[in-house]
């Protein structure tokens, strides 16, 4: 029986202030800087889970954006490893109060500029994702005529 690769869905979540974006980190159980994700619950979409996840770890709510990209990196649980899969997007928010789950051992949380995000991002699997973010944020969206 062939095992199911574990799938997680996050976002990269900005909310724009008079000056500059600010994005919002998380300090992580393993005491890392980084973005909210989880895992996708049995028949939820990538997209439902990255909002999901972003407002259970967070409090957050806003608007979902763009597809950032898909990463794919290994973890050892209990002496195995497997490949994970994480959806990555950006959220848009209005929103400067953060209510951290404290169940999942976040405990802490900044609004940071982008150099000051890229400086602390605890794995460099996301500053290449929040590369990608930066990009698709200074776009201006698309106009439909």
């Amino acid at each position: 029986m062939a095992h199911r690769i574990p799938h997680a869905a996050g976002c990269v979540v900005v909310r724009n202030t008079s000056t500059q974006p600010l994005f919002l980190l998380i300090l992580d159980q393993y005491g890392h800087w980084t973005f909210p994700k989880g895992h996708l619950d049995d028949g939820e979409s990538s997209p439902a889970a990255a909002v999901r996840e972003v407002h259970e770890e967070t409090g957050i709510t806003g608007e979902l954006g763009a597809h950032i990209t898909t990463i794919y990196y290994d973890v050892t649980k209990k002496g195995r490893t497997f490949r994970k899969q994480v959806d990555w997007y950006i959220l848009y928010t209005d929103q400067t109060e953060v209510i951290p789950q404290a169940e999942e051992g976040i405990h802490e949380y900044a609004w940071m500029s982008a150099d000051a995000t890229e400086q602390h991002l605890g794995y460099p699997a996301l500053v290449e994702v929040f590369g990608l973010a930066r990009t698709l944020i200074a776009q201006p969206p698309q106009s439909d005529d």
